[in-house]
């Protein structure tokens, strides 16, 4: 946020040469939700149900110039509880980016930029409940290379430098420099098929724990049968270490989406993927998600969405089941209205944890 501040007190006051070739949009949002939650805990036992509200004033900022586009967004949310004050919360994010990678040199680019975010805390709770979150600051800067050989072969390397910090919460993840080598091949075998080899190495340096190393060789394809249909799937291995662990596994991914129309798109994914959560540990993560969102109207969409995951770390399993719907109608082309209701339970887990939740809002984004 400091660096976005920085940026825009530093552009150039209109009517000078250099405000002739710079400009910049400003787009200012507001959004209020209004929730009921049967079970704001996600317990089993001692279920308690309140209303709160969700409040979230935002702005965007847009800087076009010669050299690059940039990108600075600041919101503010504050989660409002009628009865439980307690779980009263207030966070901020910020954004600051590049839109796009920009050429400094023959095929190198580079890229810099800043999100202070949410994250869940704990896996084993659902990621989007207001006191499952923490604040996430990461700055990075990443150049890459890339050249296309031939009208099949590119080649293509890069790095990337971070720093993570965890702020705003009593349960502080561990803050760290990360490091990320990335080369790859791709191969445009014909117009329907795509072929890629990645190879990844990432570090984590933690500040306070022993430093996580990662390294992840995989392969992926992108079929496209039609304009309508589009498979995309990867499959690699991870192979991660410390000062006090060893391990590797399977990741893979695939994803197929089926647009026919401008009114209706489906998408069907299987992720596995082995992550480290905000206090280092180690876990794998199996998620399987459908989702289908039709338009009957250019201004009305209808959404559903079903999302299982399963969580495997420190020798336990949580398995969770997600189910989604929403409705949505654009009154003016400003402003949104919104409803929707959301159920997720664990599963295979005794005695069952269940919380429902329904929703409506009204959005605007200038």
């Amino acid at each position: 946020m400091v660096l976005a501040l920085s940026l825009l007190a530093n552009l150039p006051a209109a009517g000078t040469a250099t405000a002739a070739r710079n400009r910049i949009s400003i787009h200012p949002s507001f959004e209020v939700r209004g929730w009921y939650d049967d079970n704001i805990d996600f317990t089993a036992e001692d279920k308690k149900s309140d209303y709160y509200a969700q409040i979230s004033p935002g702005i965007r900022f847009d800087l076009y110039t010669r050299f690059f586009d940039l990108q600075a967004s600041y919101t503010y949310t504050r989660y409002q509880y009628s009865h439980y004050k307690d779980k009263n919360r207030d966070y901020h994010q910020a954004k600051v980016k590049v839109v796009e990678d920009f050429e400094i040199l023959k095929n190198v680019t580079l890229a810099f930029g800043d999100d202070y975010e949410l994250v869940p805390v704990n896996v084993e709770l659902p990621d989007d409940q207001p006191d499952n979150f923490t604040q996430k600051n990461r700055a990075y800067l990443r150049t890459a290379w890339s050249n296309q050989f031939s009208r099949i072969n590119t080649l293509g390397t890069g790095y990337e430098f971070s720093r993570v910090d965890y702020t705003e919460n009593d349960s502080t993840g561990e803050n760290y420099w990360g490091h990320r080598f990335n080369a790859f091949w791709k191969g445009q075998i014909t117009h329907w098929l795509t072929l890629r080899q990645d190879n990844v190495y990432r570090i984590k340096d933690y500040d306070d724990i022993p430093t996580y190393s990662e390294f992840r060789p995989s392969v992926s394809a992108v079929i496209s049968l039609d304009e309508n249909f589009k498979i995309a799937g990867q499959a690699g291995y991870s192979f991660e270490k410390s000062e006090d662990f060893h391990h590797r596994g399977e990741i893979y991914n695939i994803k197929a989406s089926y647009i026919p129309s401008d009114k209706l798109k489906a998408t069907a994914t299987f992720n596995r993927d082995r992550i480290t959560d905000i206090t280092g540990s180690l876990y794998t993560q199996d998620t399987y998600d459908f989702l289908c969102r039709y338009h009957p109207l250019k201004q009305l969409f209808i959404e559903g969405n079903a999302t299982y995951y399963q969580y495997k770390t420190s020798g336990r399993e949580n398995k969770r089941l997600r189910l989604r719907g929403s409705i949505g109608y654009q009154l003016l082309k400003e402003v949104w209205l919104r409803a929707g209701y959301i159920n997720t339970r664990t599963v295979d887990e005794e005695p069952e944890i269940r919380a429902n939740r329904f929703y409506s809002s009204i959005s605007l984004v200038f």
